[in-house]
């Protein structure tokens, strides 16, 4: 056997909680990281990191609003 027990209550993780534990900051590109934004030659010059970090934003804004109780809640819908 084995699997995971998890620290906390489902409704206290969110999915972006284990995006980042299993791959990392949450980051399009390099220059946007969340956790340290790599600079490039191009930085203040650059037109498309703003976008870029719009882009991360709305990435970790939808995986921080979901939890895995929602999930869960989700999936036995699904099944009924």
């Amino acid at each position: 056997m084995g699997g995971y027990i998890l620290a906390r209550e489902p409704s206290r993780i969110r999915v972006g909680d284990v995006i980042r534990a299993l791959e990392g900051p949450i980051a399009p590109v390099h220059c946007v990281s969340e956790d340290n934004p790599g600079m490039c030659d191009e930085a203040d010059n650059c037109i498309t990191r703003t976008v870029w970090a719009r882009v991360r934003d709305g990435i970790a804004g939808v995986l921080d609003s979901i939890t895995l109780a929602d999930m869960c809640r989700e999936a036995e819908e699904t099944l009924r």
